[in-house]
Formats: structure tokens, sequence, C-alpha cells
């Protein structure tokens, strides 16, 4: 008889600690695969994007671009730190319209996010020439598209800042955590919002 369930692991390795640095691993395979200088885990990709906005020394005046149709989280995320400010959505992938973001920048703007939404690309070609010919940095949420690809280059690596989500409905499926990568050194002074706990 086949058994229903083999638990994969034993009790004694389940409460023994691990011999390998799992952390250290995953840093240097994230580092290697998005080409990022700087990789920072969180307690989730909310506190991510908190931090890359806080690593951008953004003022309360200041604006972020980002989808219409996004988790509430990341405006949980931005509105401590700065103004979300909505742009329309591509009906046929969710993700934001790239013909609608040039529309809504102003003085104030200095980034946009964008977010793979259910794995779908976001139109980056566009959007980067976009953000460079403005002055604007992108903060790329690819939380829904681990080992997706653009144009035969890898979601997560097109962004200033780069956020993964770890909860249990995205690719890395754990209870809790985040991640931020840039090519910035993290700021070891910024100050955690209790709102985002």
């Amino acid at each position: 008889v086949i058994p229903l369930h083999v638990p994969p692991i034993t009790l004694k390795e389940i409460m023994s600690f691990p011999a390998e640095d799992y952390v250290s691993k995953l840093r240097d395979l994230l580092r290697a695969n998005f080409n990022k200088e700087t990789v920072v885990f969180t307690a989730n990709g909310r506190n991510s994007i908190y931090l890359a906005l806080k690593m951008m020394n953004l003022q309360r005046e200041d604006e972020v671009l980002v989808p219409g149709y996004i988790c509430d989280a990341v405006r949980v995320a931005i509105e401590p730190v700065c103004h979300p400010v909505y742009v329309d959505i591509d009906q046929r992938t969710f993700n934001i319209d790239s013909e609608q973001i040039e529309r809504h920048i102003t003085k104030n703007t200095k980034a946009i996010l964008v977010a793979h939404l259910y794995g779908n690309p976001c139109k980056m070609d566009r959007i980067i020439e976009i953000a460079r010919a403005n002055g604007l940095l992108i903060i790329e949420d690819a939380a829904q598209a681990l080992g997706g690809e653009y144009q035969g280059r890898r979601l997560g690596s097109f962004g200033d800042f780069i956020i993964f989500s770890f909860r249990f409905t995205k690719d890395i499926a754990l209870f809790r955590g985040g991640v931020l990568l840039a090519n910035t050194e993290v700021n070891s002074n910024w100050e955690s919002d209790s709102s985002l706990r």
C-alpha cells in the first residue's frame, strides 16, 4: 500500500539547526540572477517598497505613478512617504498602460512603480524610455513574475529597485517575507514607519 503522505524530512531534521546558510545562498542567487549589488530581506513586499522610497529620499509632495489596479498594500507603503498617482491599466493584461503614463507626469513625479501582474510582463521598453526621458526611477514589482521574461530579458532586472514578496500567494510562497534589490547602498539611518507593521 502506498501511504497517503510521507514526510520529506524527519522531526529530528526539523528541530536541528540547518548546517547551511540558506539566507546567504538566496542572497547570492538573487544578486547573480538580477544583477543588483544590494539585497535586503524585509518582513514583506510592502516594506520593500517603503524602503525603496526612503532610499530615494522622497519628500511629502513627491509623486509615484502606480497602476490603477494593484494590491492595496502598495498604497499603504507609499502614503507615509509621498503621494501615489494612479494610472489607467491595459485591460488585456491589468498592468499599467504605458501609453497613459506621460499624461500623469508632473514636476513632482519621481518614480514609476510597475507590477507584472499575474506574470504578465509590462511593456518595459516603452516604460524605460519614458522614465529616462523624464528623469524618473523605476520600481519593479516582480512578485508574481519570478522566472518570467520580456524580450529575452528576465523580469525583475529592468528596474532601479526590484521588489519581491514571499507571501503564500506569490511565486516563492512563505508565510511572510520580501526582498528589495537595488544598485544603491541602503542608508542604515532610515526610520521604520509603524503603519507598515
